[in-house]
């Protein structure tokens, strides 16, 4: 029924409620901890869980390599299934951070040529990516 579907068009909610609702995380807790995290920024500023969204603010939201960035559209209080959650919030994420993923993806399945190096720290060297990338690889 439609009447159970609370829709608010001035008012605020809460960021880790309002990202459980439009199914970006599993979980609220999921939601809660990566603001505590620093890993949602809403206007390019850090919130907690308990900052309010408000209609057209800019929320980003950082899931290594790639940071996701949404605008929202309609603010709500109850879980969507997955075919309307468009009507609330929208993708605006550029195609940049999306080459970042398949990027490490593409690492991920590489196999290197035994002494051709590698990265000891484990941390991820976009510039050694490219460069592998532009020789032959080989794929499990």
């Amino acid at each position: 029924m439609e009447s159970e579907l609370i829709t608010m068009t001035n008012q605020e909610i809460r960021i880790d409620k309002y990202l459980w609702a439009v199914r970006i995380y599993k979980t609220r807790t999921l939601a809660a901890e990566a603001c505590l995290r620093g890993q949602v920024t809403i206007n390019n500023m850090p919130v907690k869980p308990s900052h309010h969204v408000m209609v057209d603010e800019v929320i980003m939201i950082r899931k290594p390599p790639v940071v996701h960035t949404y605008r929202v559209l309609r603010v709500l209080h109850n879980r969507l299934s997955a075919e309307k959650v468009k009507e609330y919030i929208v993708e605006i994420t550029p195609d940049e951070e999306f080459y970042k993923l398949d990027i490490a993806r593409l690492q991920k399945n590489a196999i290197r040529d035994r002494g051709t190096g590698g990265n000891a720290a484990g941390l991820i060297n976009y510039t050694e990516v490219y460069n592998c990338l532009m020789r032959p690889l080989r794929f499990v």
